[in-house]
């Protein structure tokens, strides 16, 4: 019982309230530095789509549509090299 007591004083109100904006704000820049990744893979899938629904839909000459393909492909490329580079490659901002 006298452990519980020694656990409450150790941790009043200002000092949870500072680790939960300390969690809230590690969360927040961690999501802001893979926000680029969401946002590159949006962007790409975006595209892919939208280029298979305009082939389906209108009529476009067959260079046009092969050299799309060749660019949807090496966009999917780009896109996973890209990031393996951000994940594994890229150095970590070291903030105190």
């Amino acid at each position: 019982m006298n452990t519980n007591t020694s656990y409450e004083e150790a941790f009043d109100d200002h000092q949870i309230l500072q680790t939960l904006k300390t969690a809230v704000a590690t969360s927040k820049r961690t999501l802001m530095d893979d926000g680029l990744l969401l946002i590159c893979w949006g962007l790409v899938f975006s595209i892919g789509f939208f280029w298979k629904y305009l082939v389906s839909v209108v009529l476009i000459s067959s260079r046009i549509r092969d050299f799309m393909s060749i660019l949807n492909v090496a966009a999917g490329i780009a896109i996973v090299a890209f990031t393996v580079y951000f994940i594994f490659f890229r150095n970590k901002k070291v903030r105190t």
